[in-house]
């Protein structure tokens, strides 16, 4: 986040109570498993599940939050 002059000092304080949640959740964040384990949890050889994965090998490693959806019922 960033904060463009002039500015509130609630909005100030808002940024930096914001910061400080995501610097406390990443200290208690749980581990992800490691890569082949995570691999081996996924099901699927049809080509819209190949290209779910090609697309999880790209963003695996970036610090991003990443949502995948698709159609209601397909898991």
């Amino acid at each position: 986040d960033y904060i463009t002059k002039p500015f509130e000092q609630d909005e100030l304080k808002r940024v930096i109570a914001k910061a400080v949640r995501t610097r406390d959740l990443s200290k208690t964040s749980v581990p992800a498993p490691s890569d082949e384990k995570a691999r081996q949890a996924l099901v699927g050889a049809s080509a819209s599940m190949q290209e779910v994965f090609k697309i999880l090998d790209k963003v695996a490693d970036t610090p991003s939050t990443v949502l995948i959806t698709g159609e209601s019922g397909t898991g």
